[in-house]
């Protein structure tokens, strides 16, 4: 017990010392001029460190110097580095196209947990963009950021079981991630799981249940048509519905945190000049 309380101290000591260490040389490196900057984290990319390699090469003039500091963060595990040298590859704008390559440094992404990496192996062979198209391909990476929840995953994925896409047209698994999403707050999702569950309500319990994904859309700012929302409450017991309308107007049950897409999807998944042009995200909306 002794030697692992004098273990986990040492520990302490040296991730304070670590992240001490990095502090100080962002907090310079923020004083100095746009050039003694670029010097500073040469000298420093160059000792090894990687948060100084990882910021050369955002800076660096060429893709070759752009593509070597890359390599040398990413060496060290520095998942951006890693992320940013895929791309490079990946998307051809600034050197040759190595598709393979960046493939496997979003699979080494992927393996460290990144919701990211497997959603953009997943649109790629999704639109055929550097691979062969295939869904059977595509759909389980999409699962796997999906599950890592990436909003924009599952909404691919809800529609790919919907529409029966590299996989048997499946309504409950289709359900299950429109439920998926709309659980995690997306209004869109909401609507429809609301609609859905109405149009096959059977008993008061589901019209209880369209409110509650209904009430949690209108909460977010949703255009929810007044007509419907009066047809489902004549359908719930009225000291039901009173409870619901306090707790939601009172403690705020439906009040939804809403997915960050930048934080989740991350600054290297669309900075190809053919993403930009023709940005891929705008088909993988629910529809309002």
């Amino acid at each position: 017990m002794p030697n692992s309380s004098r273990y986990a101290n040492l520990r302490r000591f040296a991730l304070t010392f670590a992240f001490g260490w990095v502090f100080s040389q962002y907090t310079l490196a923020q004083s100095l001029s746009p050039d003694i900057a670029t010097q500073y984290h040469q000298i420093m990319g160059n000792a090894g460190i990687a948060s100084s390699q990882f910021l050369a090469a955002v800076t660096a003039p060429s893709a070759a110097q752009k593509e070597a500091w890359y390599e040398k963060a990413a060496g060290k595990g520095k998942e951006e580095a890693i992320g940013n040298l895929a791309m490079l590859l990946y998307c051809g704008d600034e050197r040759p196209k190595d598709t393979q390559r960046a493939f496997e440094l979003l699979r080494q992404l992927s393996d460290l947990g990144s919701a990211p990496a497997p959603w953009l192996i997943g649109i790629a062979y999704y639109f055929g963009d550097g691979v062969p198209q295939s869904y059977e391909k595509s759909l389980p990476w999409l699962e796997l950021s999906a599950r890592r929840a990436n909003p924009h995953a599952v909404k691919l994925v809800t529609e790919m079981y919907g529409r029966g896409l590299g996989v048997p047209k499946s309504e409950s698994k289709n359900t299950w991630w429109l439920e998926f999403a709309a659980t995690h707050g997306d209004k869109g999702a909401q609507l429809q799981l609301a609609e859905r569950v109405r149009r096959k309500a059977a008993s008061e319990d589901d019209f209880i249940a369209a409110y509650y994904w209904l009430l949690g859309a209108k909460s977010q700012g949703a255009n929810v048509d007044e007509t419907t929302a009066t047809l489902i409450e004549s359908k719930i017991d009225s000291k039901k519905l009173a409870i619901i309308k306090e707790a939601d107007a009172n403690f705020g049950p439906f009040r939804w945190s809403r997915w960050n897409d930048e934080s989740v999807i991350g600054a290297y998944i669309f900075p190809c000049v053919r993403h930009l042009q023709a940005p891929v995200l705008a088909q993988m909306r629910f529809a309002r």
